[in-house]
């Protein structure tokens, strides 16, 4: 279940938290969550059209307003949670924002039976979460993922769909951290194949999406049948991190 927002606790500088939980909640517990979210929420979610998508959505926005609430001292339905495009300027969509002084930057991803959200106070931050799955069409999406040295790295990896299903999560990750998402051109995106430091890659990203500023990415172990990344923009030392899975 998800955190109770019971106690004020606000991220200390430089940090990142990621939260992550099943979408497997009781109903009681989903609609304790769904409670939490703004009208707008609510009614964006309930246009979807399929049950799993509904119930993700609001475990990962329930996830966030729960957790920015303890940061900010407030009540989870009272978290100005807006959204800003990156790309076209609009509000109706894009990456989830928090509008208050001292609000810390907030990303969320969902996938199969997974959520998670990250919560920065280092700097823009990005996070992905996808099965590790066996029967990805590469033959339509590498183009639209890798550049052709990339999927000649992957290809020399000893499981080369693991590989590319880590490398695509990264890259994922780091276009949420921007806000450009997928319009980002994931293929535009270059990870670096070394771990550095606490095990943060550099992250290039093209000249038109992010000018000069930095982006680390970072892998997560969510376990075995998850690949899981966070990425922070502009942090200069690498950010400190924590990974939390409510109830544990």
């Amino acid at each position: 279940m998800p955190p109770e927002p019971s106690a004020s606790t606000p991220l200390p500088p430089g940090h990142v938290e990621v939260w992550w939980s099943s979408i497997d909640l009781s109903p009681a517990e989903l609609d304790a969550l769904r409670a939490d979210l703004g009208e707008v929420e609510r009614a964006r979610i309930s246009r979807l059209a399929v049950p799993d998508d509904r119930r993700r959505a609001v475990v990962a926005h329930g996830l966030l307003r729960r957790r920015v609430a303890r940061a900010l001292g407030v009540e989870p339905a009272d978290v100005p949670v807006v959204r800003r495009c990156a790309v076209c300027g609009a509000d109706d969509h894009g990456k989830p924002a928090v509008a208050a002084r001292d609000a810390p930057e907030v990303s969320l991803t969902h996938a199969g039976t997974l959520a998670a959200v990250a919560i920065s106070t280092a700097g823009p931050v990005g996070v992905d979460v996808e099965p590790l799955r066996r029967d990805v069409d590469w033959s339509s999406t590498r183009r639209h993922v890798f550049s052709a040295a990339e999927w000649d790295v992957t290809s020399r990896a000893a499981d080369p769909q693991t590989a590319r299903l880590w490398a695509w999560t990264r890259k994922e990750a780091a276009a949420k951290a921007t806000g450009h998402g997928l319009a980002a051109g994931l293929e535009r995106v270059a990870v670096g194949e070394a771990a550095g430091a606490g095990g943060w890659r550099e992250v290039a990203m093209p000249a038109d999406v992010a000018g000069t500023t930095a982006i680390r990415v970072l892998d997560l172990d969510l376990g075995p049948v998850w690949t899981a990344a966070v990425a922070v923009a502009g942090a200069e030392p690498p950010p400190t991190l924590t990974v939390c899975r409510p109830g544990n």
